[in-house]
């Protein structure tokens, strides 16, 4: 997993084509006013999900990761916790689903969402790129459920 701001952005070029050009798609455009749904970018190969949804309580949060997209997580508007963990450290709760390329994991790691560990607070700005090994629960509320802006580029990595 890498976290980082998206002034940064160009020097994680060389971890492919296709995350060269997810990250610079998410620095070169102007997010306000860009309604949510998908852009494409390459095709099915790096595609932008701009979502607005509300942020939940830690409790209802779920683990999840994928096979055949890596995910870039760029926050626009808002703050969110987000938690991760090496997929091998959790169990695995609803079974692959190829069709979706998600999975749903939980449990069984080390990661202790309510004491902060294996947690960030992503703020404008962020991004963070998640591989096929690393599980996320995202959509975790700071303090008190608020609404927020995000975009999760998927770049093909198979």
């Amino acid at each position: 997993m890498i976290i980082d701001n998206i002034r940064n952005a160009a020097m994680y070029s060389g971890l492919g084509v296709g995350l060269g050009k997810a990250l610079a798609y998410l620095r070169e455009t102007d997010w306000s006013g860009k309604e949510p749904g998908k852009y494409t970018i390459d095709g099915d190969n790096v595609y932008a999900l701009v979502q607005q949804f509300s942020l939940l309580p830690q409790s209802e949060g779920k683990w999840e990761a994928h096979r055949q997209y890596i995910d870039v997580h760029y926050m626009v508007e808002g703050k969110e916790r987000i938690a991760y963990a090496p997929v091998d450290s959790l169990d695995v709760y609803r079974g692959y689903d190829e069709t979706a390329d998600y999975m749903l994991l939980r449990g069984g790691g080390s990661t202790n969402v309510t004491t902060g560990e294996n947690t960030i607070v992503v703020s404008p700005g962020t991004f963070l790129i998640f591989r096929p090994e690393d599980a996320h629960m995202i959509g975790i509320a700071v303090d008190t459920p608020k609404p927020v802006t995000k975009v999760v580029v998927k770049v093909r990595c198979h």
